[in-house]
């Protein structure tokens, strides 16, 4: 009996060893360090994880030298950074950022996530640490998706002026069917008006010269003072292109455009449109750029007149 307790005692031992190896190898293939320590008169292996040294990293140039990106987590791969600090929106980030050095110095950079539209990236949120004023770190997270247009779509019909609305279920608000302006994110090129113009056709139907359409946005700031309206500039670089345009049509064209449906199916749209009169488009939707659009209009039209006249 004694020598089977012996056995069996042994038996458990190298059970128990084996076990503590598989983990011990299965750590150090996830990119863990390991150092060999005595405890006891025991020799045993001591793992310190080390994860973040096997991800992604590349560099960028900021202020004259490099700064390291990282990829925060694994779904963001090395072709993923690249493709992320390549995006026009985060170049023209880094860039304003310079120019911002004396209250918000970047010190680290890590990627969290991309999403694509496509081949570009259409999506991105990451972390930085950031050196204000007063040389203190702050630890600052952005959700970066770049700038957009939008247009107030001005319709003269017996010398009554409507507007137009696409209605379309949003998810991130949990509406269905809900009114906003003609919008669009960029392409990537800087041609506003080219944008505006095609989303116009794309979601109303209306074909609309890009001569024609006045760039409230330009108008009101200039060039430098405000690339867009900013709608959640607490946490996202977005911007929004506001553009107006003006067109005469009959009565049976308007009455036509009520309730039509429209949008590109390629890319999952549905979109209703909703003919409004221009004096009632502020009680009319909540829409931010809408709201914004508006309150453009109505004060250059008060400060300039008639800003449709070449």
């Amino acid at each position: 009996q004694p020598l089977q307790t012996s056995v069996d005692w042994r038996v458990e031992l190298k059970f128990k060893y084996l076990i503590s190896s598989f983990k011990m190898l299965s750590t150090i293939a996830r990119g863990s360090v390991c150092h060999r320590t005595s405890s006891s008169g025991h020799q045993r292996l001591r793992c310190q994880r080390n994860l973040s040294s096997s991800r992604p990293t590349t560099k960028t140039t900021y202020l004259g030298r490099e700064l390291s990106v990282d990829s925060e987590n694994d779904s963001v791969t090395q072709d993923l950074l690249e493709k992320a600090i390549q995006s026009v929106p985060f170049k023209d980030w880094l860039h304003q950022m310079e120019d911002c050095q004396d209250r918000m110095e970047i010190q680290s950079l890590k990627i969290q996530s991309v999403d694509l539209f496509g081949k570009r990236v259409g999506f991105l949120k990451f972390m930085t640490e950031i050196k204000d004023a007063k040389d203190q770190i702050q630890k600052k997270f952005v959700f970066m998706r770049g700038g957009a247009v939008a247009v107030l779509v001005i319709l003269e019909c017996e010398k009554e002026e409507h507007t137009l609305l696409v209605c379309q279920d949003s998810t991130p608000i949990a509406i269905q069917r809900f009114p906003s302006l003609p919008a669009g994110m960029l392409d990537g090129d800087g041609n506003f008006g080219g944008v505006a113009a095609r989303e116009i056709e794309e979601e109303t139907g209306i074909k609309i010269e890009q001569k024609d359409l006045v760039d409230m946005t330009e108008m009101v700031y200039g060039e430098t003072k405000s690339r867009g309206m900013y709608p959640s500039l607490g946490g996202s670089d977005e911007f929004i292109r506001l553009f107006v345009v003006k067109k005469e049509i009959s009565k049976f064209q308007l009455e036509d455009l009520e309730g039509k449906l429209t949008g590109l199916q390629s890319e999952g749209e549905d979109i209703q449109l909703k003919v409004v009169p221009l004096k009632d488009l502020w009680k009319s939707t909540s829409d931010a750029k809408a709201l914004s659009a508006l309150t453009l209009f109505e004060n250059l039209k008060r400060e300039r007149g008639d800003i449709f006249k070449k």
